[in-house]
């Protein structure tokens, strides 16, 4: 998991070809040729299709870990678009991360400087 992000919200077509749709995000939104820069070794869908229609999400796996840390520090191109990119995590931190949200939200809206990484909340640097 290491070397995998997970797009959000990118469109789902019947047989649709999920690299493509990778490729039109990066090209398109992120100003991305993922052609050239970027080597993807395997693209696709999470779980099973949904009855509300709502997109499942992506796991792109790049064939260097640069290339996903470049593409992770470029998702702030997609900020006022529908669509999203975040690290994909084991269950356990997953899980941990989840519980960690509403304290960190918490944190920020008094001001605190907040960081989470990985499975640890960091508050003001403690």
């Amino acid at each position: 998991m290491r070397s995998n992000l997970v797009f959000y919200n990118l469109p789902e077509v019947d047989k649709e070809d999920s690299f493509a749709t990778v490729r039109e995000l990066l090209a398109n939104k992120m100003e991305i040729d993922a052609n050239s820069e970027i080597e993807i070794e395997r693209v696709h869908r999470l779980g099973r299709k949904r009855d509300d229609g709502k997109p499942r999400p992506i796991v792109v796996k790049f064939l260097s870990y640069q290339d996903k840390e470049f593409i992770h520090k470029s998702a702030y191109l997609l900020k006022g678009t529908k669509f999203g990119i975040a690290e994909q995590f084991p269950k356990e931190i997953a899980e941990t991360r989840r519980k960690l949200y509403p304290i960190m939200k918490k944190a920020k809206e008094e001001g605190n400087a907040v960081k989470l990484i990985k499975d640890k909340l960091f508050v003001n640097g403690q």
